[in-house]
């Protein structure tokens, strides 16, 4: 709906650690060291070593291994032109889809602010 906000970069996640994991009935959130979250609603592509595992493109979710990333620095993050965001941690890939039909796709709060994408 949003495009991440010029004065957000998106590699202030990198060293962060992902310390859990919550599911709710229309979203999943992510919460890392230093109070920083993302919430997702959109959906997401979850890969390992290049393939691709997870692929989630509505909710509730039944069932995901997004809980295996719990305890892993975040290594890499980036953002392409529609603004879906890749986290990289270990060797796993998390790419948060940036398009939820004219609503929020995630929101991330970076210790200051939520940004609505």
């Amino acid at each position: 709906m949003y495009k991440l906000p010029d004065d957000f970069d998106v590699m202030t996640l990198k060293g962060l650690t992902l310390e859990s994991v919550a599911y709710a009935h229309f979203q999943v959130n992510l919460y890392f060291t230093g109070g920083i979250w993302i919430q997702i609603e959109s959906g997401y592509l979850l890969e390992k070593g290049g393939v691709s595992l997870e692929e989630v493109h509505g909710f509730p979710i039944m069932k995901s291994m997004l809980m295996a990333l719990v305890g892993m620095p975040v290594s890499s993050a980036y953002a392409d032109e529609s603004s879906a965001l890749s986290l990289e941690l270990e060797d796993w890939r998390l790419t948060i889809n940036s398009q939820n039909e004219g609503f929020e796709a995630y929101c991330i709060f970076d210790g200051r602010r939520e940004i609505f994408i």
